[in-house]
């Protein structure tokens, strides 16, 4: 995700978040897992994002977060920050994700102009639709609190037809939510849950679910 198209990119992406109380070497480690098999797809560009945060609490904590961004842009992933725009700035990182509109216009100056901003939005269409001219480049739908509930496709359907601005669907997806989401228009597709607590490892999480997306990508090319 840029400010342009990334070209020989797949239209949907998968979404990772890194809990802040994940363990610095195990984060290591399940990025480097994830890389590996997005590297090897075919695409010339991947398109897929890793969400980290943690608190500015030293110089040492600072250090980690730099550290895991700079890994996951070498990964070719593009790395933002929840929530702290001065957290992502000093971390170097590609932008941040908000759940307060009113931070949006802050978090601007802060990172300047070439930065991605996201904005979560719930289940709102009136959140969401007030973004629009301010500048967001992507937003987020999710059910919040609600066990296993999911954002209705109709939703990311809605948003698809108003507006070109990427959408994130987020929740406990499986590879087997994939198709409907992608058919519906989404960008991005979380897949924290199902990728880190795979039972067979995070290597055959990712692998899921890029086919998932794969698949449903050429059912839509081929209708």
């Amino acid at each position: 995700m840029t400010k342009e198209t990334k070209k020989g990119a797949p239209a949907c992406g998968l979404y990772l978040r890194v809990a802040d109380d994940l363990p610095f070497e195990t984060a290591i480690a399940r990025i480097r897992e994830a890389a590996f098999v997005i590297n090897r797809s075919a695409y010339e560009k991947n398109m897929n994002v890793l969400e980290l945060g943690g608190d500015l609490v030293d110089a040492e904590a600072l250090e980690r977060l730099a550290a895991l961004v700079q890994l996951g842009q070498h990964e070719g992933m593009v790395v933002i920050v929840r929530e702290q725009a001065g957290l992502a700035f000093a971390a170097k990182a590609d932008g941040v994700i908000l759940s307060n509109i009113d931070h949006l216009e802050s978090a601007r100056t802060v990172l300047g102009d070439d930065a991605i901003i996201g904005l979560r939005c719930g289940l709102s269409r009136m959140m969401a639709e007030k973004t629009l001219g301010l500048g967001v480049d992507y937003i987020s739908f999710a059910a919040g609190g609600r066990g296993d509930v999911l954002p209705p496709e109709s939703l990311i359907v809605w948003w698809s037809v108003k507006t070109d601005i990427p959408c994130l669907v987020e929740g406990p997806l499986t590879n087997d939510d994939c198709g409907r989401y992608v058919r519906a228009g989404a960008t991005f597709l979380e897949a924290t849950d199902y990728v880190w607590q795979h039972p067979k490892g995070t290597k055959q999480g990712v692998v899921d679910m890029l086919y998932a997306i794969d698949l449903a990508m050429e059912n839509i090319t081929l209708q």
